[in-house]
């Protein structure tokens, strides 16, 4: 008889081995939650509202995110650096206003003044961050998206990284003509860029 129990509890173990692999269930990736090595092209798990980017305002916020993740000419562009490529402004300005570029321009000009005497010497002079993402690096994982409000042709929308706990931006998005362009930057109480 216990024999027969002991058959009957393979079988058993055996058949829902079989049924998890043909779902394709990954023990790797479900102990990662989806977001670790084993899985680079999982989408990041929502998390308290935050979901991956949806509406047209956080599709083209997350467009100019990932473009200044691989492109540092987007950062040279937007603290308008006299070492950038300035054949490539023309790429760049249509993705933020005249406002907030003028407002980190303004910043990074005071940085390098207080930092290197106005003059870009080698050392971190400026900014020594992305203003753009509020940070130095970039998620490995992908952002994640939750839009505050939206009305009159603007939407407010928060980024976090999905293995972080909190904000680490919020960025005003507002309509010009038929795109969604970057209009304010908020990288915390005391870090604003054309926000309030």
């Amino acid at each position: 008889m216990a024999t027969a129990r002991g058959s009957h509890l393979m079988s058993s173990i055996v058949a829902a081995i079989s049924i998890v692999i043909a779902l394709g269930f990954n023990p790797a990736r479900a102990q990662s939650n989806g977001t670790g090595p084993d899985s680079v092209d999982s989408a990041p798990p929502p998390q308290n509202g935050f979901h991956q980017a949806a509406s047209d305002a956080e599709l083209a916020l997350d467009h100019i995110i990932r473009l200044s993740d691989h492109d540092d000419s987007l950062f040279l562009f937007i603290t308008k650096r006299p070492d950038r490529d300035k054949d490539r402004d023309k790429k760049y300005t249509a993705l933020f206003s005249k406002e907030l570029m003028k407002r980190v321009a303004d910043v990074e000009r005071r940085f390098l003044n207080k930092t290197c005497n106005g003059v870009y010497d080698g050392e971190i002079c400026g900014l020594d961050y992305n203003p753009i993402t509020c940070v130095q690096d970039y998620s490995d994982v992908g952002y994640v998206y939750r839009t505050e409000n939206t009305g009159h042709g603007a939407a407010v929308v928060s980024l976090k990284w999905p293995r972080l706990p909190g904000v680490v931006a919020t960025y005003r998005m507002i309509r010009s003509g038929n795109l969604w362009i970057m209009d304010g930057v908020s990288c915390g109480p005391n870090t604003k860029f054309n926000m309030k």
